[in-house]
């Protein structure tokens, strides 16, 4: 639901779209030592009122230390409500208290009933998962030379390749929308069309509930409500937006932070793939019914086959690597096997987990974004997990002798929800997670920039899987016939291994040189001029000379007007998410024009530099100077056009 904030979200957007299983700070989990312990028994016995000591401690703590409002938890076990509890504020300023019945938006768990949408109607022959997806729409979707057909199954298990997109994904308006017409105007191009690369999308979520639309004959809210929500008696849910009067009254406020007042109601046009609000007692009865096998109280929403179907791994993956299902996201929290999905707004962060072998559940959501780096749902429920399932540690595994090693998979990777024909490749490139080799043949996962992704140390398992020790997280490395790594794969996301030449090892400094050059030179040119006057000299021996070297400064003001321009958008991002929509089109084709002018301008900067030295204009320093200043020109211009900072589209 990633330079700007909202990239973060979903470009690089880790905590987002990976569900849960790869940043849970290290300090939450028990660090073993390497000595072959393979696991680490439950330090209590899960009872009602143990559990409830134990968060009472530990939700307050996570929302004073994170500037969080409030809170919500419910925990099922055996076929029954362990615990449903709320925390903090649901409004701070009237300091309304956070209960079970309080409503919360848990982001992309709504995907979740999606799916489940999706199955009732293929059991009811009326969907077919393997059929391309052109047949029940009403608009076209292209399939790329050497591609593959959207179809159903790829829509739910993130493999159509969509191009991520942000705007629009939050509307200002005080409804959406209808879904069809939001999704045929913003139909994302297909980066990957050949169905291999995990690409996370809500736009293919979406794209599910609207051929459940289609199909159903009923507005996809309506659906799930009489097919899903009404049976299961979650008479506090809906994805309705705005809210239905009735239930205005019990929805929490969402909150940046504690300290900031709170943000109006949150309408997501995309609403099959983040849209829902529900309480938390609400999720408890959703989850009993998935660990029930599709039914609650004698009432039925899925066969308990198609519900395992939806658990069951869709794509091959090494072994032990956690894996996509249909929506639901396989991953291991403190080594144990847990299915469900993570969720986030702008301003609520959500996850949902199951353990179907132990007949446990847990929902947890918070209504702030909070100041934070870590991200409060999965630091809750690997404690939870921890004390009272205890620990599974994977012993390391010797790498083997096919020459496939630490060194075979370091490099920059980025990922591949992300944006590559607007200016949002280069939040993409921002977010790259840099992987490096260490002799002792284990691997260090460097933090991107816009993301917690990684961190590190990660020790060898098998020649193409690694995990952090202090963690039961693995990531795997697809190798190519070279021996090469060329994607970092997690479920619902891959990382694709970026040339050298996009590495923002290399890049970041280069543009940071380059910008410091030309800046130094447009506010130091008065400095300059001035002491020229000072000591009686001139640039040049003709007024040809000095009307080059004025225009070469002149031609800088682009350059820096561009990157004040890439830093209000980022500012922007961080601030208002609503703010990218038509409303910013016209600054957006502003900066495109003085983008434009910088790099027409970078040939000219070229002419005058060689114009000086074949001339000998000026003495060497203001020579070297100049060149600096040429290299530099050349150095941001490929970078606005590579980056589409000089763009040409509306459509990001």
């Amino acid at each position: 639901m990633t330079s700007i904030r909202a990239c973060v979200r979903f470009a690089s957007l880790a905590w987002l779209v990976i569900a849960f299983g790869i940043q849970y700070p290290a300090a939450v989990a028990q660090t073993p030592p390497d000595n072959g312990a393979s696991e680490y028994p439950p330090h209590h016995q899960l009872t009602g009122s143990d559990l409830e000591t134990f968060l009472d401690a530990l939700v307050p703590t996570q929302l004073f230390r994170d500037h969080v409002a409030g809170a919500v938890v419910v925990v099922v076990k055996d076929g029954k409500v362990l615990l449903a509890k709320g925390f903090g504020y649901a409004d701070v300023e009237t300091r309304q208290p956070t209960t079970p019945m309080t409503l919360f938006r848990p982001g992309s768990i709504s995907k979740l009933f999606t799916g489940i949408a999706v199955m009732q109607l293929v059991e009811r022959g009326k969907i077919d998962l393997d059929r391309d997806v052109n047949d029940y729409l009403n608009f076209r979707i292209e399939t790329p030379p050497g591609g593959v057909p959207v179809t159903m199954r790829r829509l739910l298990t993130h493999r159509a390749g969509f191009e991520e997109q942000l705007k629009e994904h939050f509307a200002t308006t005080e409804r959406p929308r209808q879904l069809g017409v939001h999704l045929a105007e913003h139909l994302p191009a297909r980066l990957f069309p050949r169905g291999d690369v995990a690409a996370y999308s809500n736009y293919g979520v979406a794209l599910a509930g609207y051929i459940v639309e289609r199909v159903s004959g009923q507005p996809f809210d309506q659906y799930v409500t009489t097919e899903i929500l009404a049976p299961l008696g979650m008479s506090y849910s809906t994805f309705q937006q705005p809210l239905p009067r009735d239930l205005q009254p019990l929805m929490s406020k969402g909150y940046r932070d504690f300290g900031q007042p709170a943000r109006p109601f949150e309408i997501i046009p995309l609403a099959p793939a983040g849209g829902l609000s529900a309480s938390a007692g609400d999720f408890g009865r959703f989850m009993l019914a998935l660990l029930g096998g599709g039914t609650l109280d004698g009432k039925r929403i899925v066969a308990a086959d198609t519900l395992a179907e939806m658990m069951r791994p869709q794509v091959p993956a090494p072994s032990g690597l956690p894996r996509m299902a249909l929506v639901f996201v396989e991953h291991t929290i403190e080594g144990h096997r847990v299915i469900g999905h993570g969720g986030a707004t702008e301003f609520f962060r959500s996850a949902l987990m199951l353990t179907p072998e132990e007949r446990f559940g847990l929902f947890v959501s918070y209504n702030s974004a909070g100041t934070s780096n870590a991200f409060e749902p999965l630091e809750l429920l690997s404690r939870v997990i921890s004390r009272y399932f205890g620990r599974v540690a994977r012993a390391a595994v010797a790498a083997s002798s096919n020459g496939v090693d630490a060194y075979s998979v370091s490099g920059a990777y980025q990922t591949a929800r992300r944006g590559d024909k607007s200016f949002m490749k280069a939040a993409a490139m921002l977010g790259q997670v840099i992987v490096h080799a260490r002799q002792d043949g284990k691997i260090e996962i460097g933090k991107s920039i816009l993301s917690s992704v990684g961190g590190g140390v990660w020790r060898d398992l098998t020649p193409e899987m690694f995990d952090p020790p202090d963690r039961s997280v693995e990531v795997a490395f697809e190798i190519d016939e070279r021996g090469t790594a060329t994607k970092m794969r997690f479920p619902s996301l891959d990382f694709i291994r970026v040339p050298w030449h996009e590495d923002r090892r290399l890049v970041l400094p280069a543009i940071g040189a380059s910008l410091t050059v030309i800046a130094c030179t447009f506010v130091l040119w008065p400095v300059a001029a001035g002491v020229r006057r000072r000591f009686r000299q001139r640039f040049g021996d003709r007024s040809r000379d000095k009307r080059e070297f004025i225009s070469v400064r002149l031609a800088l003001i682009p350059y820096l007007l561009s990157a004040v321009a890439v830093g209000w958008l980022r500012q922007l991002g961080m601030t208002d998410l609503t703010a990218f929509g038509p409303g910013l089109d016209t600054w957006l084709m502003a900066l495109y024009a003085v983008a434009w002018l910088a790099v027409l301008g970078a040939p000219w900067i070229g002419w005058v530099t060689f114009r000086f030295w074949r001339d000998r204009v000026g003495n060497l320093f203001a020579r070297v100077h100049q060149s600096a200043i040429a290299v530099s020109a050349i150095i941001l211009s490929w970078a606005a056009v590579n980056w589409h900072i000089a763009g040409t589209t509306l459509r990001y």
